[in-house]
């Protein structure tokens, strides 16, 4: 790890330490006991002075009285998850987990807490989903879908199938357009309805032979095209990136 990366890691844990301790003097904790707390989890007495510059205690911010020992537990939660969101972003940029965890103890964090953030990022990565497999998945289970509701309302698969090409196009949509836009979730979402429904808006009344209420059919679509697009987004994992190394 060079000193580019190690100056990257230094402002990352600084900015997102000041923030948790903003937050609990916001809420009524001491600084003093904040400070203590944090110096439990291997933080240096000098590094939170730096952290906490300017920072006070204003006792108005809360009328309720914490108890030091409160924060424990609620500050290793919180340490936690911060380092494993590091090691995630870090493993994404093509960073080797070895490397990162020699990173973050020459940083001064416990052993245990890095193995318990490791440990977290490790559970959560058995969870992930090819996003290739996961769409074709979605497909098959809209077809399936599609066909069983045709079966019930006993229309032909093909008409029905016809009926329901904007909730599947929105989706096929949503496997392009997910890549680009994965930090904006409610936008996909959203945008998922707002296609389904101008879709099935030309769709729908170029076929003569739909025997159900065009309402019942729209609010299927958009329901469908949410749902699958929303499991998509929710599971969609990105490719790590190639890391570049410069020469010396």
């Amino acid at each position: 790890m060079d000193k580019e990366y190690e100056k990257k890691l230094d402002e990352y844990i600084k900015n997102h330490l000041s923030k948790y301790v903003q937050y609990h003097l916001d809420n009524g904790y001491e600084l003093h006991s904040i400070k203590e707390c944090l110096k439990t989890y291997g933080y240096s007495h000098k590094e939170l002075n730096i952290i906490t510059k300017g920072m006070v205690s204003h006792h108005k911010a809360s009328k309720t009285k914490y108890h030091p020992d409160d924060l424990e537990g609620e500050t290793y939660y919180y340490i936690r998850g911060m380092i494993s969101n590091y090691i995630k972003k870090q493993e994404m940029h093509g960073f080797k987990l070895p490397d990162i965890r020699n990173a973050l103890l020459k940083y001064g964090h416990h052993k245990n807490m890095i193995d318990d953030a490791i440990a977290m990022v490790r559970f959560q990565a058995d969870l992930k989903v090819n996003p290739t497999y996961l769409f074709f998945a979605g497909i098959i289970t809209m077809v399936l879908l599609i066909f069983a509701l045709s079966a019930m309302l006993k229309t032909p698969f093909i008409i029905m199938l016809y009926v329901f090409c904007p909730a599947i196009i929105t989706y096929g949509l949503s496997y392009i357009a997910v890549p680009f836009l994965k930090k904006n979730q409610q936008m996909i979402s959203i945008g998922s309805i707002v296609l389904t429904i101008v879709l099935f808006m030309f769709i729908f009344p170029l076929l003569e032979n739909a025997q159900a209420d065009s309402q019942i059919l729209l609010v299927l679509n958009a329901i469908m095209a949410f749902f699958f697009t929303g499991i998509y987004v929710l599971f969609y994992t990105p490719e790590p990136k190639k890391v570049h190394k410069r020469k010396k």
